[in-house]
Protein backbone atom coordinates (compact mmCIF):
# COMPACT_ATOMS: atom_id res chain seq x y z
CA UNK A 1 0.00 0.00 0.00
CA UNK A 2 1.37 3.57 -1.04
CA UNK A 3 1.65 6.53 1.78
CA UNK A 4 -1.52 8.23 0.31
CA UNK A 5 -3.75 4.94 0.36
CA UNK A 6 -2.89 4.70 3.83
CA UNK A 7 -3.28 7.72 4.96
CA UNK A 8 -6.50 7.91 3.53
CA UNK A 9 -7.61 4.63 5.45
CA UNK A 10 -6.22 6.16 8.90
CA UNK A 11 -8.49 9.50 8.15
CA UNK A 12 -11.65 7.30 7.36
CA UNK A 13 -11.49 5.08 10.07
CA UNK A 14 -10.42 8.20 12.36
CA UNK A 15 -13.98 9.70 11.12
CA UNK A 16 -15.46 6.64 11.69
CA UNK A 17 -14.08 6.23 15.03
CA UNK A 18 -15.14 9.93 15.95
CA UNK A 19 -19.01 9.55 14.44
CA UNK A 20 -19.42 6.07 16.62
CA UNK A 21 -18.39 7.60 19.73
CA UNK A 22 -20.41 10.86 19.21
CA UNK A 23 -23.60 8.85 18.91
CA UNK A 24 -22.75 6.79 21.80
CA UNK A 25 -22.77 10.17 23.51
CA UNK A 26 -19.44 10.20 24.31
CA UNK A 27 -17.11 13.80 23.68
CA UNK A 28 -13.86 11.78 23.02
CA UNK A 29 -15.29 11.69 19.77
CA UNK A 30 -13.88 14.72 19.30
CA UNK A 31 -10.40 13.44 19.67
CA UNK A 32 -10.66 11.03 16.83
CA UNK A 33 -11.30 14.16 14.60
CA UNK A 34 -8.34 15.69 15.56
CA UNK A 35 -5.81 14.01 13.64
CA UNK A 36 -8.31 13.03 10.96
CA UNK A 37 -9.37 16.62 9.90
CA UNK A 38 -5.13 17.15 9.83
CA UNK A 39 -4.86 14.55 7.72
CA UNK A 40 -8.14 15.27 5.76
CA UNK A 41 -6.45 18.66 5.28
CA UNK A 42 -3.11 17.32 3.77
CA UNK A 43 -5.17 14.55 1.54
CA UNK A 44 -7.28 16.50 -0.46
CA UNK A 45 -4.64 19.65 -0.50
CA UNK A 46 -2.25 17.13 -2.00
CA UNK A 47 -5.48 15.60 -4.55
CA UNK A 48 -4.87 16.67 -7.88
CA UNK A 49 -7.06 19.05 -8.96
CA UNK A 50 -7.31 20.18 -4.90
CA UNK A 51 -10.22 19.92 -2.97
CA UNK A 52 -10.77 23.26 -1.71
CA UNK A 53 -13.79 22.85 -0.12
CA UNK A 54 -13.41 19.90 1.71
CA UNK A 55 -9.63 20.90 2.77
CA UNK A 56 -11.43 24.27 4.24
CA UNK A 57 -13.97 21.58 5.89
CA UNK A 58 -11.17 19.88 7.07
CA UNK A 59 -9.56 23.50 9.05
CA UNK A 60 -12.66 24.24 10.48
CA UNK A 61 -13.36 20.55 11.65
CA UNK A 62 -10.28 21.36 13.78
CA UNK A 63 -11.78 24.11 15.31
CA UNK A 64 -15.45 22.24 16.44
CA UNK A 65 -13.39 19.16 17.45
CA UNK A 66 -11.56 21.64 19.82
CA UNK A 67 -14.97 22.89 20.97
CA UNK A 68 -16.45 19.56 21.17
CA UNK A 69 -14.18 18.53 23.74
CA UNK A 70 -15.09 21.91 25.85
CA UNK A 71 -17.84 20.72 28.56
CA UNK A 72 -20.68 21.85 27.76
CA UNK A 73 -21.05 23.86 31.21
CA UNK A 74 -17.79 25.95 30.46
CA UNK A 75 -18.79 27.17 27.06
CA UNK A 76 -19.06 30.68 26.59
CA UNK A 77 -22.77 31.77 24.59
CA UNK A 78 -21.09 34.56 22.74
CA UNK A 79 -18.42 31.72 21.18
CA UNK A 80 -21.04 29.38 20.17
CA UNK A 81 -22.47 32.00 18.67
CA UNK A 82 -19.18 33.42 16.96
CA UNK A 83 -18.64 30.05 16.01
CA UNK A 84 -22.16 29.64 14.28
CA UNK A 85 -21.53 32.87 12.16
CA UNK A 86 -17.73 31.62 11.04
CA UNK A 87 -19.84 28.46 10.08
CA UNK A 88 -21.98 30.59 7.78
CA UNK A 89 -19.45 32.50 6.60
CA UNK A 90 -17.47 30.02 5.64
CA UNK A 91 -19.93 27.75 3.83
CA UNK A 92 -20.08 31.63 2.11
CA UNK A 93 -16.61 31.54 1.11
CA UNK A 94 -16.20 28.27 0.18
CA UNK A 95 -18.92 28.45 -2.32
CA UNK A 96 -17.98 32.02 -3.71
CA UNK A 97 -14.25 31.00 -3.84
CA UNK A 98 -14.33 27.41 -4.61
CA UNK A 99 -17.22 27.20 -7.23
CA UNK A 100 -14.96 26.82 -10.15
CA UNK A 101 -15.10 24.28 -13.23
CA UNK A 102 -13.43 21.73 -10.60
CA UNK A 103 -15.55 22.18 -7.94
CA UNK A 104 -19.07 20.98 -8.53
CA UNK A 105 -22.04 21.64 -6.12
CA UNK A 106 -21.85 18.56 -4.62
CA UNK A 107 -18.46 19.88 -3.10
CA UNK A 108 -20.37 22.47 -1.91
CA UNK A 109 -23.26 21.43 -0.52
CA UNK A 110 -21.55 18.13 1.30
CA UNK A 111 -18.95 20.74 3.02
CA UNK A 112 -21.86 22.89 4.18
CA UNK A 113 -23.66 19.49 5.52
CA UNK A 114 -20.18 18.30 7.33
CA UNK A 115 -20.02 21.86 8.30
CA UNK A 116 -23.36 23.14 10.00
CA UNK A 117 -23.91 19.39 11.13
CA UNK A 118 -20.76 19.41 13.10
CA UNK A 119 -21.58 22.62 15.06
CA UNK A 120 -24.93 21.07 15.78
CA UNK A 121 -23.39 18.27 17.19
CA UNK A 122 -21.88 20.20 19.39
CA UNK A 123 -24.72 21.67 21.21
CA UNK A 124 -25.95 18.43 22.78
CA UNK A 125 -29.34 19.17 22.71
CA UNK A 126 -32.28 17.07 21.41
CA UNK A 127 -33.33 18.96 18.44
CA UNK A 128 -29.40 20.31 17.29
CA UNK A 129 -28.23 16.56 17.44
CA UNK A 130 -31.56 15.69 15.50
CA UNK A 131 -30.34 18.32 12.73
CA UNK A 132 -26.83 17.50 12.74
CA UNK A 133 -27.04 13.96 12.36
CA UNK A 134 -29.32 14.56 9.66
CA UNK A 135 -27.14 17.03 8.17
CA UNK A 136 -24.15 14.38 8.59
CA UNK A 137 -26.33 12.10 6.48
CA UNK A 138 -26.60 13.90 3.44
CA UNK A 139 -23.02 15.09 3.90
CA UNK A 140 -21.72 11.45 3.97
CA UNK A 141 -24.43 10.97 1.22
CA UNK A 142 -21.89 13.74 -1.13
CA UNK A 143 -18.53 12.42 0.43
CA UNK A 144 -19.05 8.52 -0.41
CA UNK A 145 -20.10 10.12 -4.32
CA UNK A 146 -17.45 12.30 -3.95
CA UNK A 147 -14.65 9.79 -3.22
CA UNK A 148 -16.02 7.55 -5.54
CA UNK A 149 -15.72 10.48 -8.50
CA UNK A 150 -12.33 11.66 -6.85
CA UNK A 151 -10.71 7.91 -7.01
CA UNK A 152 -10.67 8.01 -3.07
CA UNK A 153 -12.59 4.35 -2.71
CA UNK A 154 -11.23 4.15 0.40
CA UNK A 155 -12.98 7.08 2.02
CA UNK A 156 -16.05 6.36 0.14
CA UNK A 157 -16.37 2.75 1.85
CA UNK A 158 -15.74 4.84 5.43
CA UNK A 159 -18.05 7.77 4.46
CA UNK A 160 -20.90 4.62 3.70
CA UNK A 161 -20.16 2.95 7.16
CA UNK A 162 -20.66 6.72 8.30
CA UNK A 163 -24.27 6.60 6.82
CA UNK A 164 -24.94 4.13 8.52
CA UNK A 165 -24.16 5.64 11.75
CA UNK A 166 -25.90 8.61 11.19
CA UNK A 167 -28.93 6.72 10.01
CA UNK A 168 -29.03 4.85 13.47
CA UNK A 169 -28.47 7.92 15.67
CA UNK A 170 -31.10 10.07 13.89
CA UNK A 171 -33.28 6.59 14.81
CA UNK A 172 -32.20 7.11 18.26
CA UNK A 173 -32.69 10.58 18.74
CA UNK A 174 -36.38 10.21 17.94
CA UNK A 175 -36.81 7.18 20.07
CA UNK A 176 -35.27 9.28 22.89
CA UNK A 177 -37.39 11.87 22.17
CA UNK A 178 -40.28 9.56 22.25
CA UNK A 179 -41.48 10.78 18.90
CA UNK A 180 -40.87 6.98 17.85
CA UNK A 181 -41.20 3.80 19.50
CA UNK A 182 -38.49 1.04 19.53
Amino acid sequence: MSIPIILEVTCGFLFLSNKVFLFFGKRSGWWFNLPGASIGLWLFLSHEPKLWAIAILQMFGIIVSIRGLVAPENRNRAFEQSLLIIAFVLIGCISYFTYKPDVSPIDIVTASAFTIGSVLLGYETPIRTLLGWICYFFGHIGGAYLGFMQHTPYMAYFQIASIFVSIIAVEKTLILWGVKTK
